[in-house]
């Protein structure tokens, strides 16, 4: 509270300066009454802190964001996240003005560069480049983007995982340390090149115990003759990656190409010594790469790409490539797509990424009478074992058909209908996936009602028939809202799933009203059950909002938790507490 009120003093709104954010606490504690079998539920506790002020210079916004969390623990990952940033093309979409200075009608001219950022932040960082590269990397440093005029840049340095030494409940990791760079010409939302680096590299030396001894049982009349072996739970690795990106946009981009080949080196040990290159060009599997080689009459690295990658007896190469051209003709869009990921492609910047596949495939999207009616369809095929080196080869294709009508003060549809096919030498599933929703928001004197069905059905057939299984869902709900400040939702559904020795249904129904009152205090309640073969849930919260002196707002709720099932059976008590500030 104390904090709140320092805040309330020191916020600022005023001139060329303005300053606002907000901060707050959160807390969350369970208790857990075991009463038979098994623990299947663990007692929780968490308290999290967050910190998120904004300082505007003559509307340039500089944002902090803080996330500090009592479930922070250096036996693994860090939660904890704190970060920088500074985002100055959101200025690009409206004219600046200086407030209390109206003689100066935009952004002085020494600050006009700062349009050239696209992002700039410190701290927490999350780079995205493409999905070969860099995707879904988080890494603790800094990153940058820039696009002045035709020229881009953008860099990230910084460490994408901490060490973790190993011990009986935590498993161990090397300090890694991430560096990516992107440089080339266009702006990136329309026709570019752009060439990407990226090298990521553990730290051999940053932790001691790597290692879990395997014993070897004592046995008085046969002694072992040697000590107990040792065995490496983790390696330190060490992955380059280098690609070029063409974006083609023509005809106001009514016709558009984006395509991606990347190369990437894994060295599964960077401690092993390094070595020479040869290439056998009758290796290659790729005929367009074959032919390549064999005209720039390759038969090794040159020294100089070696000293960049280091090529060690633990590395392995490959490469990765994708092209999605897309048309729009007459409200039409028509895109395809193609695919390649080698076996021995790996990124670092994205551990995600599926290797040894192929795919391609291409759908249509239209819309009519002002996108009150819509339909899109799409096929897509993809199969592994590239090399040949897989005892199988596994194909998977898949269909979409979409359609969608929406048009006004009648019920809405959306009907989609999703097949797919996944079979080899020894397997083969077939599944029929279709869905159905409608809703409808009517007025009844005063009383608002928004009723809404969704039904879906998925039936899987395969080789054998003891596998084979349908499910039915079945959800309805309808909302009610009445003139005085109180809102009623209530919502049921049903589950079925059918396989040939056992059918399995699940009954679940959900009641929640809404109560406000003095205008802030709102107030809220749930009900839920749900009922299965053999188990029962019953779930009540209690959750109530309400101003602090008008300088703070909080929020208490409280949960009470039943199970009971043939594999044991508990009761749960939560409580949930926050406290904000917003200036």
């Amino acid at each position: 509270m104390v904090l709140a009120l320092f805040l309330s003093i020191v916020s600022v709104s005023a001139g060329p300066v303005q300053f606002s954010g907000n901060i707050g606490i959160y807390t969350d504690q369970s208790w857990i009454q075991q009463i038979s079998g098994d623990s299947l539920r663990k007692p929780y506790s968490e308290t999290r802190f967050t910190l998120n002020p904004n300082l505007t210079i003559y509307g340039l916004p500089l944002s902090f964001n803080m996330l500090l969390s009592s479930q922070e623990n250096r036996l693994r990952q860090m939660l904890d996240q704190f970060k920088i940033y500074l985002r100055p093309e959101e200025l690009l979409k409206q004219k600046i003005s200086i407030p209390s200075m109206p003689s100066v009608p935009s952004i002085p001219s020494p600050l006009s560069f700062l349009s050239f950022i696209k992002s700039a932040e410190f701290g927490t960082c999350n780079p995205s480049y493409s999905p070969f590269t860099v995707s879904n990397a988080t890494l603790t440093g800094g990153a940058v983007e820039v696009n002045p005029w035709y020229i881009y840049l953008a860099s990230a340095v910084g460490r994408s995982q901490r060490a973790i030494e190993g011990s009986d409940t935590s498993q161990p990791a090397y300090s890694r340390m991430f560096y990516s760079a992107r440089f080339g010409f266009g702006k990136k939302e329309k026709t570019h090149l752009f060439f990407t680096g990226l090298k990521v590299r553990d730290k051999p030396n940053s932790i001691t115990r790597n290692y879990f001894i395997r014993y070897i049982p004592i046995d008085s009349l046969n002694p072992p003759d040697s000590l107990p072996d040792t065995v490496e739970i983790v390696v330190p690795k060490e992955n380059y990656v280098l690609g070029i990106e063409f974006n083609l946009s023509l005809f106001q981009d009514h016709f558009r190409i984006e395509s991606e080949i990347t190369g990437s080196e894994l060295t599964r040990d960077n401690r092993a010594p390094t070595y020479h290159i040869d290439i056998n060009i009758d290796s290659i599997h790729n005929k367009l790469v074959k032919r390549i080689a064999q005209k720039l009459h390759i038969d090794g690295v040159p020294e100089w790409a070696e000293s960049l990658v280091h090529p060690r007896w633990t590395s392995g190469f490959d490469y990765a490539y994708s092209v999605k051209p897309s048309f729009n003709i007459l409200g039409t869009r028509i895109y395809g797509s193609a695919k390649m990921v080698g076996p021995g492609y790996q990124t670092l910047g994205n551990p995600t990424l599926r290797k040894d596949n192929l795919a391609y495939g291409g759908g249509i999207e239209r819309s009519f009478l002002n996108n009150s009616i819509s339909f899109s369809g799409s096929y897509n095929t993809e199969h592994d074992n590239l090399l040949n080196m897989k005892l199988h080869t596994t194909s998977f294709i898949s269909y979409s058909a979409n359609l969608g009508i929406n048009f006004p003060n009648v019920p809405y549809f959306q009907l989609s209908y999703n097949p797919y096919t996944q079979q080899n030498d020894i397997m083969k599933e077939h599944a029929d996936i279709a869905s159905f929703n409608t809703g409808y928001s009517f007025n009844i004197g005063n009383i608002s009602n928004s009723p809404n069905l969704s039904v879906s059905f998925q039936k899987r057939k395969t080789l054998l028939p003891s596998d084979d299984y349908t499910t039915f869902d079945i959800n309805l709900s309808h909302n009610i809202g009445f003139q005085f400040p109180l809102s009623i939702s209530v919502s049921g559904g049903l589950n079925q799933s059918t396989r040939p020795a056992k059918t399995n249904r699940i009954l679940s129904l959900d009641v929640s009203p809404s109560y406000t009152v003095f205008g802030s205090w709102n107030n809220s309640f749930v009900l839920s059950g749900s009922f299965e073969n053999g188990i029962k849930r019953y779930d009540t919260r209690l959750n109530s909002s309400f101003p602090v002196w008008k300088i703070a707002d909080a929020s208490v709720g409280v949960e009470r938790n039943y199970y009971r099932g043939s594999d044991g059976s508990y009761n749960e008590f939560r409580l949930t507490s926050s406290l904000t500030r917003s200036w």
